[in-house]
């Protein structure tokens, strides 16, 4: 029991070094926390189709860090359009996984965290009782949880992972929401930056016809200039 406990320690401990490093290394090279750097970064990298897997592993990484879900979606929207929904599905159960595998590792941590996040607020139901209603109703109660909107995806998903819900639960729950949140949510953004690209080339194409319309006239001195030439030799006037 003891080895077993100091090997879990030491796992834990090499855990959470990873962890900070790889935070480390996010905000320091990709600036994690500010969308447009993360955007100028999947541009650099050429082209989509390149960009695809990297961009589900990295945003998967993203929201473990609690970086928010929406903006995310933002960018699948930007970058590869209706394609983005399946990736922004992918990428969002690859981090509720790892979420849930971090939470049941350091559950007691994990528990005060989301205790911490939750009694910020006065809430109707106390944590206690939510955990209970978990247990009780799984799969229909998670669903609620999942669709409420004081409940952000990164704290959902550890507070899943310290609670009595099944695996199987979790993962379908996830997978339901996260598949029609960021079904909506990326495609009314494309459909928003289509609509303002077309009003960007409709003014555009309007103000360069009547550019084009209005008669260009030269200055009074060139055209006084212009009028008045010099006498030949032997005119009169």
């Amino acid at each position: 029991m003891r080895k077993d406990s100091a090997w879990m320690k030491l796992f834990k401990g090499l855990f959470i070094l990873t962890f900070l490093l790889v935070l480390l290394y996010l905000v320091k090279n990709f600036d994690i926390f500010n969308v447009d750097v993360f955007m100028e970064r999947i541009h650099a990298m050429g082209d989509q189709s390149k960009v695809k897997i990297p961009f589900v592993i990295f945003t998967a990484l993203l929201l473990v860090f609690f970086v928010p879900i929406s903006a995310l979606s933002g960018v699948a929207a930007l970058l590869f359009e209706l394609d983005g929904i399946l990736l922004m599905t992918v990428a969002g159960l690859l981090g509720a996984f790892a979420s849930y595998i971090i939470a049941r590792i350091y559950k007691k941590n994990v528990e005060a965290y989301v205790a911490q996040f939750y009694n910020k607020k006065t809430r109707e139901v106390p944590l206690e009782e939510l955990y209970e209603r978990i247990k009780e109703h799984g799969f229909s109660y998670a669903l609620f949880i999942r669709a409420l909107p004081f409940m952000p995806f990164n704290i959902g998903n550890l507070l899943f992972g310290v609670s009595s819900i099944s695996f199987m639960d979790y993962l379908t729950t996830t997978l339901i929401t996260v598949a029609l949140g960021q079904g909506i949510t990326v495609f009314l953004m494309r459909s928003h930056c289509v609509v303002k690209l077309c009003w960007l080339l409709f003014f555009n194409t309007f103000f360069t016809s009547a550019h084009r319309r209005i008669p260009v006239r030269a200055p009074a001195e060139s055209r006084s200039t212009s009028s008045t030439s010099p006498l030949l030799p032997g005119m009169k006037v």
